[in-house]
């Protein structure tokens, strides 16, 4: 009877013990890493979105963009490509020379423009899809507030490129977005999202 016994109180230490070690493996030790803050932006190349109804992460790896200055204002230049899987679209306006891209000033907020209107230093805009698939579109309000603007997060020299200097220029956005056409009538829809873009400079 007490070998009965005995064995049973050595069987439930074991399970005390085991449980014990589970909650130590679920909570993690006292050195792990500090998880990135929600509002992170990612290093990598990319352009993200988020909707109220779909978000993406876009990889920008690949993405060759080229040197576009402005016709009437050669002191910027316009960098705009469109996602051909999610017909998402951006139009970003940025100074042409290095020298002024790199000024530590630049790391603040812009306002959002109207689709394609981006004629000052980092004004940014945007048009995608209301929904995944749709062939309808939204496009950003212009405004400047606390939900809509463009923050410059960083400008960081990346290289050269033959006469151009390489720039990698991060940023995280919000923007109302309203729908156009017979979708004007919509309320407008919030939309945040970052990028992080390499990006082509007069190099003096």
């Amino acid at each position: 009877m007490k070998s009965i016994f005995l064995t049973s109180r050595l069987a439930l230490l074991a399970l005390a013990t085991a449980g014990s070690l589970s909650l130590v493996s679920c909570f993690g030790s006292d050195s792990k890493e500090e998880d990135p803050a929600p509002d992170a932006v990612s290093e990598s190349l990319h352009f993200a979105f988020k909707t109220p109804d779909w978000e993406r992460q876009i990889d920008c790896t690949h993405l060759n963009l080229s040197f576009n200055p402005l016709y009437n204002n050669p002191k910027i230049a316009i960098a705009s490509a469109t996602s051909g899987s999610t017909y998402s679209t951006f139009h970003f306006a940025y100074p042409a020379d290095s020298s002024a891209l790199v000024a530590s000033t630049n790391l603040r907020k812009y306002p959002i423009t109207k689709y394609g209107m981006g004629r000052n230093a980092f004004e940014f805009s945007h048009k995608l899809p209301p929904t995944e698939g749709s062939n309808s579109r939204l496009e950003s309000l212009p405004g400047m507030s606390d939900n809509a603007y463009n923050e410059i997060l960083a400008v960081k020299y990346a290289g050269h490129q033959g006469k151009y200097a390489l720039f990698d220029i991060k940023a995280k956005y919000a923007m109302l977005m309203k729908g156009t056409g017979a979708d004007s009538t919509a309320p407008a829809k919030p939309v945040t999202g970052s990028f992080k873009f390499r990006l082509r400079a007069n190099s003096k």
